[in-house]
C-alpha cells in the first residue's frame, strides 16, 4: 500500500500533536501506522484527530517547523484488527451460523413463538410438539397442525366455506356417501351424536316446495325426511293442509269460515259448499306443501353478479310463485284454531256454518239447542276465549 504524502505539516518539540495543511488524515491514516517526520524519525501514530491533525504516541523529537513534508507509512494492523473483529463477529453470531442459517429455528412458547414479529412478539409460528405446527395469534395456539390435521379454537368466515368443494355459492359441506352413510354429524362430550346428516337415493330438497323457507330437507325414496327420537315441538296449535282455492274463492283471511265444493276445492259461496272448515291462523304442521313444486328452483346470484341485474332476474321467478301461492290456502284438520264468529258466543257452545247472503259465516248455538242439522255443520266446539276471540277444537261438519 503507497505512503501517504499528501500535503505540508507544522511540528513542535516537544509536542505530539502534527498540524496538517491540504492533508485528509481520516480517509488515509489510522491509528497504529507509522508517522515519519521532517526530523526524518518513525513516530507510532496514537489517535487520527481530524483530516487536518494527528496525535502521536510521543513527543516530536526534532525541531519546530511549519510546512514540512511528511510521509505514513502503512502498516498491516488493520488487517490483523479485521481478522479479529470478524472471528468476534462470527463468535456473536454463531447461534444465528448454526441455527437459522441452516434454515433451523428453536421450537418457541405460545408467549414466545420460534417465528415472531418485531412489533408483535406473541403472534407467530411455532412448534407445539412432535410432528406438530401451530399459528400463534396474541400468545395462543389460534391453528395447529399435525399428521392428523388441523384443530383450531374458532372459525370466523367473512364469505364462503366450502368442505370436500372447491367453489360454491353457498356454505358447503360435501362429502361422497353411499346411501344412509353418514355425511355430517354434530357430536357433544363423550363422541354421542346428536344430530346427523344422511346421504339419500332421492333428488335432494328439490322434490321439497319451492316456496322460500327456513330449512329444507331432502328424502330418499322411503319417503322420509326426518326421524327423531323426541318429539318436535312448535309454537303453533294446529295440523294444517293447504288446499286449492276454486276460481271464485278469493281471499280468505285466518279464521274464516269457508266451504269445500264438489270438486274439492275451497270455496266462500253457500251455495257452492257441500262441507265447512276455518282457515288456519298459526299451524305447527302444515302438510300438502307442494304447491309450487312445478316452478323451477329459486335462482341464485352468480358470483360477480352486482344485486340490482339479480333482483331484475329474480322478479319473474317470484311472481310465478306469488301467482301460484295465491291459489291454494291453509285449513285447519286438526288441533285448537281461533274462529272469527258473527254474534255473541260462550265456552261450550258449537260453532256451526251458516249463510251470509251468498257468503258463509260462523255462529254460535249452544249444546242445548243445536239440531241434528245444524251439527252436521259444525266447525268445533267453543273451548275457551282470547282476546275477544273464539278457540275451539277442529270438528269439521
Amino acid at each position: 500500500m503507497a505512503w501517504y504524502r499528501t500535503g505540508t505539516v507544522a511540528v513542535t518539540n516537544g509536542s505530539p500533536v502534527v498540524t496538517g495543511t491540504g492533508t485528509n488524515f481520516v480517509s488515509n491514516t489510522q491509528a497504529g501506522e507509522a508517522f515519519l517526520g521532517p526530523d526524518g524519525l518513525p513516530y507510532e501514530i496514537a489517535q487520527v484527530v481530524s483530516a487536518t491533525q494527528l496525535t502521536l504516541a510521543q513527543g516530536y523529537r526534532g525541531g519546530s517547523a511549519g510546512g514540512q513534508g511528511y510521509a505514513v507509512l502503512p502498516t498491516q494492523s488493520f488487517v490483523r484488527d479485521l481478522a479479529l473483529g470478524a472471528a468476534e463477529l462470527l463468535g456473536s453470531f454463531a447461534e444465528v451460523r448454526d441455527g437459522i442459517g441452516q434454515g433451523l429455528i428453536g421450537d418457541g412458547t405460545a408467549a414466545t413463538p420460534g417465528i415472531r414479529f418485531g412489533a408483535d412478539q406473541d403472534t407467530g409460528i411455532r412448534r407445539a410438539g412432535a410432528n406438530a405446527l401451530s399459528l400463534v395469534a396474541g400468545g395462543k395456539d389460534a391453528l395447529v397442525i399435525n399428521s392428523d390435521g388441523a384443530q383450531m379454537s374458532r372459525l370466523v368466515v367473512d364469505n364462503l366455506l366450502l368442505a370436500g368443494v372447491p367453489d360454491g355459492s353457498s356454505h358447503t359441506v360435501y362429502k361422497a356417501a353411499a346411501v344412509g352413510a353418514p355425511i355430517l354429524s354434530i357430536e357433544q362430550a363423550g363422541r354421542l351424536p346428536i344430530a346427523v346428516a344422511y346421504g339419500v337415493d332421492f333428488n335432494g330438497v328439490e322434490s321439497a316446495n319451492a316456496a322460500l323457507a327456513a330449512f329444507k330437507l331432502g328424502r330418499s325414496t322411503t319417503g322420509r325426511s326426518l326421524s327423531t327420537s323426541g318429539t318436535l315441538n312448535a309454537n303453533g296449535a294446529d295440523y294444517a293442509e293447504y288446499m286449492t282455492k276454486s276460481d271464485s274463492c278469493g281471499m280468505i283471511a285466518p279464521g274464516d269460515v269457508c266451504g269445500v265444493d264438489a270438486g274439492g276445492k275451497l270455496t266462500r259461496t253457500w251455495a257452492e259448499a257441500i262441507s265447512y272448515v276455518v282457515k288456519s291462523t298459526d299451524p305447527a304442521y302444515v302438510g300438502g306443501d307442494s304447491w309450487a313444486a312445478h316452478l323451477p328452483p329459486r335462482p341464485a346470484q352468480e358470483a360477480g353478479e352486482d344485486d340490482a341485474t339479480f333482483a331484475a332476474r329474480l322478479a319473474p321467478w317470484e311472481a310465478q310463485l306469488e301467482a301460484a301461492r295465491f291459489k291454494v290456502d291453509r285449513i285447519a284438520f286438526a288441533g285448537q284454531v281461533p274462529v272469527n264468529v258473527s254474534g255473541d258466543f260462550a265456552p261450550g257452545d258449537y260453532l256451526i256454518a251458516a249463510a251470509a247472503g251468498a257468503g258463509i259465516k260462523a255462529v254460535a248455538v249452544s249444546e242445548a239447542d243445536i239440531t241434528f242439522d245444524q251439527y252436521r255443520r259444525r266447525l268445533g266446539k267453543v273451548w275457551g276465549v282470547r282476546d275477544g276471540r273464539a278457540w275451539l277444537d277442529v270438528q269439521h261438519g
